[in-house]
């Protein structure tokens, strides 16, 4: 058998954060679609409220009170109301939710039908974008998938994790705000992710 997902997604925070409960115990996997690029979905500077995505995958964790897989279903399509997420947003927004705490990734793409919204060349653009997340993603499975230590201190806005293999600890941050933060040592861009190793 296969495990099941169920996906709450397309409602205010505190609507998911009520209803979560009640879905949680529908699937084996508990997973979040925030449609993090809405055009009304905005921050004053006119980025996209990425944040979302950690709002709602804390919200799902909490929800499953961490006994439960959490995967995070993020926005690979656009058309109407939705704008196409660019290369970058696709890589903040998945750094984001594994920074988060989530446990899986999946992408919403409305598969052919998603696609047939963008004209060529754009359409190949958008699906190599996603590969190459998707690839550097995949080039730190051994590490994502290793012993879960705890995590250095960091400033409030910044996500992270960490994970020990072999005696390396390789620490993962995502900065969750629209801001630029610095620690002192490292600077974060707007949702922007930093890796390293001690």
């Amino acid at each position: 058998d296969l495990p099941s997902l169920v996906v709450q997604g397309n409602l205010p925070l505190p609507q998911l954060t009520a209803e979560l409960p009640l879905w949680r115990d529908m699937g084996d996997i508990l997973g979040v679609d925030p449609y993090q690029c809405r055009s009304n979905n905005r921050n004053p500077d006119g980025t996209h409220k990425l944040e979302e995505v950690a709002e709602w995958v804390q919200a799902a964790i909490a929800a499953v009170h961490g006994a439960r897989p959490v995967w995070a279903i993020l926005q690979f399509w656009g058309g109407g109301a939705w704008q196409w997420p660019t290369e970058e947003q696709l890589r903040s927004m998945t750094w984001i939710a594994v920074c988060a705490g989530a446990t899986g990734i999946g992408y919403w793409s409305l598969g052919a039908l998603g696609l047939a919204y963008l004209p060529e060349p754009q359409r190949t653009q958008a699906f190599e974008s996603l590969v190459r997340v998707v690839n550097e993603l995949k080039s730190y499975e051994p590490q994502l998938l290793s012993e879960k230590v705890a995590s250095p201190a960091l400033p409030a806005e910044i996500l992270g994790i960490a994970r020990r293999l072999s005696g390396v600890t390789s620490v993962f941050t995502a900065n969750r705000t629209n801001q630029t933060v610095t620690d002192g040592i490292r600077t974060w861009t707007p949702y922007g992710v930093q890796f390293w190793t001690a």
